[in-house]
């Protein structure tokens, strides 16, 4: 069970802690650096939330081309199975190429290919090859579009936020140093 609030209950309507309406305050206590700040401080939030839309259209952007180049490598690119005729050889670190041996409707072709680590001689391997016979990489997977125009939607929105945090330390780090000045000043006007 909770404790009954203490003191008196705060007028209707009245809300506490409204900090986005602190630079409209009429209080005496609040200096301009504060409404500086705070107005500074409110502008850089909503810049972040106007930029919603924008990255939102930046992650379509990417997630439209990045879809359509899907589209085309599996358009483009057909798996074969390949037999290792020679042992894997390193080419270099954790790159192992080998000749293989494919059979297609163009004929049987033979061809050095970048191998797994495990595969040994007479094992069969996928490879993907493209419309001249060239090996390719294997196609994206359709779900690469979407973390892709996500992954862009996010980029936008976290250099906005950044460029606001930036702006809102900058114009605190400069206000701080004002009001710094000025109580030196102040403590040393009433030190004479």
């Amino acid at each position: 069970m909770s404790a009954p609030p203490v003191g008196p209950a705060p007028p209707p309507g009245h809300h506490t802690r409204q900090w986005w309406l602190r630079p409209l305050s009429a209080s005496p206590l609040l200096r301009g650096a504060d409404r500086v700040e705070a107005l500074v401080r409110l502008l850089a939030y909503l810049a972040v939330v106007a930029a919603v839309p924008f990255a939102c259209a930046a992650g379509t952007l990417v997630y439209v081309d990045d879809a359509a180049r899907i589209v085309a490598e599996h358009a483009t690119r057909v798996p074969v199975s390949a037999q290792l005729i020679s042992e894997p050889g390193t080419v270099e670190p954790y790159h192992y190429e080998a000749q293989v041996r494919w059979q297609d409707e163009r004929g049987e072709h033979e061809a050095t290919a970048r191998v797994p680590r495990t595969a040994g001689r007479g094992d069969t391997v996928l490879l993907w090859v493209d419309q001249r016979g060239a090996f390719v990489p294997s196609p994206r997977a359709p779900e690469a579009a979407a973390i892709g125009g996500i992954g862009a939607a996010v980029l936008v929105l976290l250099a906005v936020a950044a460029a606001s945090a930036g702006v809102v330390g900058a114009v605190r780090w400069t206000l701080d140093r004002k009001r710094i000045a000025g109580w030196e000043a102040e403590w040393r006007e009433f030190a004479h």
